[in-house]
Formats: C-alpha cells, structure tokens, sequence
C-alpha cells in the first residue's frame, strides 16, 4: 500500500507542476469557487473504496471536458485524491475545485486490493483538454511498439453522474469495468516440477478488448492478446499468477499456455475457453499437467479441474 501511495503521490506533484500555458484566462471569483466533499464505495458491496480515485468534471448533461480550478484559473487538471478504506487523505492528491453551478462528474478508480494482484501492468490514458468530448476518447490496453502482447490493465472502476456543486457532495458508487484471472498449473500426479527442465512458463489470453469509451466505459475491438507470466511456487508444487486484470473479452477467447523448456523446446497448448471474460467477474482456472515434462518427452497434456465461479469441466487435447 505505501509503494501503491508513494508513486501516486509521484505523480500527483508532477501534474500539479504543469505551466500556465495550460491556464484558461477566463476566471470567477474566488469566492465562487467551492471544493466539494467526496465519498466512495464499490458498487457490488458495501466495501468502501480503497486506491487512486480520480475525477472529470463536465458540463451539465454532457460529455464536455470542463477540468478544473487552481489558483483561481481553470486549468487541465482532474482532481485526484488518494482514499483507504473510504476516507479520503487529505494530505495528498488534488481536489475538485470548481464555481457553484451543476455539472456531469466522471470517475474513473483504480483499486489498491487487500490481495495479491499482478505487478506487471500498463494502460494508455485519454488525452484530455477544456471543452473536448470525453465521449470521443479511450483508455485502454498499452503495449511496447515493438511487440504483439499487451499487459494487463489496471483494476478499473467507474462511475458518472450529475453533482450540484454547491450543494452536494461528490458521491460514487464504482463500477468494476475489467475482469480477473487466476491461473494456477500443478502436475497431475501431484508430484512438484523440476525447474531444472522448465524454463518459464506464459499465458497469452486472446480476444480480449483494445480500450474503454473514456466517458460510458463500454469495451471496444475484442482483437488483442493479453501476455501473463506465472510463477513457480516456493514449493515447486505449481506454477501461478497473482490476479491479473484484463478488459473484457469476444465469447470463447483464446486460451495459450507455452511452456519453455532450458533445451530450447517450446510446448503449446491452445483452448477457446468456454465462457467470455465480463467486467467484475474473477475466473480461476486450474490446470493439471497429464505428465512432468523432461526434455525427452514429446507431447503432454492439461486438464482443466473447473471453473471457480462456473462450475464447468473442460478436457485438453494434448500439447502439441
């Protein structure tokens, strides 16, 4: 949690830093300008919100960027304020501060779990600017230029709705806008693996969707591949990931499981899973490995003990 607010905190001084070329030249008085208060709450429970919770002001009954106020001028920045547990910190981000008057809120969150979640994630952000349309703009999945794999995305939650600056405080009931997956491989057997003959071992999910409208957080282009990596345990007893977040998904997405032996061999598994990746649902597949791979051996095989939430047992063809 402290890594999780020190880099937020981070970033929150260097959007503050932003020069006045930014700077609107139109301003109201100060004294018509209010900083609201804030409170947050996923949607699915009564869990109070604990992460980075950032939040775009618009104007009434629209999409229209408006951004926000400081030292008395409107400038391109959201406000942003770090919360645990519900409470907001008030030593750090950067509040709302706009006139009195109603606008369109958009929140956009990223959750800080109490559990483990994959390290190893990225995502591009919307460019922003007073009086653009946020309904035009994404976020999304992030990739290196170079490379076919995307990560996966941040544990995204959302939420819009009108707000009487003045009058009300800002209130959000968070949506969770991505799926999570668990993958876990152990031997059949129930024997451990012997890494001296595995190298690593990686998933590639497909079918997965490129970006998120910016403004109604509905998914787009379900054509890309998600790259996670598992690790073994200390143990040896199985290979694993920490939950990885990933946007949804087209029905039936590719599942692809390479496993890199330390002689240079590649084994490949492929399924199209049975069931689509939805926003807010949490899949943990378990695999079980028909045979310990050796560098000797020319084919294994995996099969799927069931699905966490769905109950569904799938048989694997053997690895090719």
């Amino acid at each position: 949690m402290k890594k999780f607010l020190g880099f937020w905190l981070l970033t929150i001084i260097f959007i503050s830093c932003i020069d006045d070329e930014h700077y609107s030249p139109v301003a109201p008085k100060e004294k018509d300008l209010v900083t609201p208060e804030l409170s947050a709450r996923m949607a699915s429970s009564s869990i109070a919100f604990t992460g980075l919770l950032e939040v775009y002001p618009c104007l009434q009954n629209t999409s229209t960027y408006y951004g926000n106020y400081r030292s008395g001028r409107q400038v391109v920045i959201n406000g942003t304020y770090i919360i645990s547990d519900g409470e907001v910190k008030p030593e750090m981000g950067l509040p709302v501060i706009l006139p009195i008057g109603t606008y369109n809120i958009l929140y956009w969150g990223k959750v800080q779990s109490s559990e483990p979640t994959y390290n190893n994630v990225a995502a591009s952000d919307a460019p922003l600017s007073i009086g653009s349309n946020l309904s035009q703009q994404y976020i999304g999945l992030w990739k290196p230029s170079l490379d076919t794999l995307y990560y996966p995305i941040y544990d995204y939650v959302y939420a819009v709705n009108p707000v009487e600056i003045g009058n009300e405080r800002l209130s959000a009931s968070l949506q969770r806008k991505v799926a999570g997956v668990k993958i876990i491989l152990t031997n059949k057997d129930g024997k451990p693996f012997d890494d001296d003959i595995i190298k690593d071992v990686t998933v590639h999910i497909g079918g997965i969707s490129e970006k998120m409208n910016f403004y109604t957080a509905e998914p787009v282009n379900p054509t890309k591949t998600v790259g996670i990596n598992l690790s073994l345990s200390s143990d040896k007893m199985q290979y694993s990931n920490a939950t990885a977040m990933l946007l949804p998904s087209s029905d039936s997405p590719l599942l692809q499981i390479f496993i890199t032996l330390k002689n240079g061999a590649v084994k490949i598994f492929k399924q199209n899973l049975s069931k689509a990746f939805i926003a807010n649902e949490k899949l943990t597949l378990s695999l079980s490995l028909n045979e310990i791979f050796s560098e000797e051996s020319s084919s294994g095989g995996f099969d799927v003990d069931q699905w966490d939430e769905n109950h569904e047992t799938i048989d694997l063809p053997p690895i090719n």
